[in-house]
């Protein structure tokens, strides 16, 4: 049975309207955080009417964040959430690229999870589509904090962690490596139900 309690009170700063138009970058060690962050902004987006997609890598070897029962229990909708795959990084911005030019999606994640990043100009254009339709690219990144962001025309860049409050709940905490959006301009903190074996 789903649960609502699993749904994460978002900060202001973490909402579509605010992002909208932006490469954003998401990473860190700790990928359940990363997987918090992007469910926050699938589940904002569906509400609102917005398509989103996610890309992921094809091989069945490479690691991937795409589990659908927390995506059901953070109140995402998953029949209507189409999953791409692509054979590498490069063709993963390229099916961004093509879904942005749709006009069609609101959202696009791309799981760069496996670290295998892509070099190129290929993120300048989605860049630039996202920017033309107010939509947003999300990619999700494995990095230690301190790290570059994997392209300079990431626009906001931020290292998450996650670590248990008192009351047993989740507490998921942004750090702003990069912002380029002046956007951001206080902290980010996500609070949601820990699963039952760790309370």
């Amino acid at each position: 049975m789903k649960s609502q309690d699993n749904i994460p009170v978002q900060s202001r700063a973490w909402r579509f309207s605010e992002l909208a138009g932006r490469v954003i970058e998401a990473s860190g060690w700790n990928q359940s955080a990363c997987l918090t962050l992007a469910a926050g902004l699938i589940r904002e987006s569906q509400e609102e009417g917005r398509l989103c997609a996610w890309i992921m890598p094809g091989n069945d070897r490479d690691e991937s964040l795409f589990f659908p029962p927390d995506f059901a229990d953070s109140g995402i909708i998953c029949s209507m959430l189409p999953i791409l795959r692509c054979r590498s990084n490069s063709d993963g911005f390229g099916l961004a690229e093509k879904l942005l030019r749709s006009g069609g999606f609101g959202l696009v994640v791309i799981d760069l999870t496996s670290g295998h990043y892509l070099k190129g100009r290929v993120v300048g254009r989605v860049h630039v589509l996202a920017r033309k339709f107010s939509s947003i690219v999300l990619c999700l990144t494995r990095s230690p904090s301190g790290s570059p962001s994997l392209d300079p025309m990431v626009f906001l860049h931020v290292h998450v962690d996650a670590s248990m409050n008192s009351e047993g709940r989740i507490r998921v905490m942004p750090q702003i490596e990069k912002d380029k959006t002046h956007s951001v301009r206080h902290s980010m903190e996500l609070l949601y139900d820990a699963p039952l074996g760790l309370r």
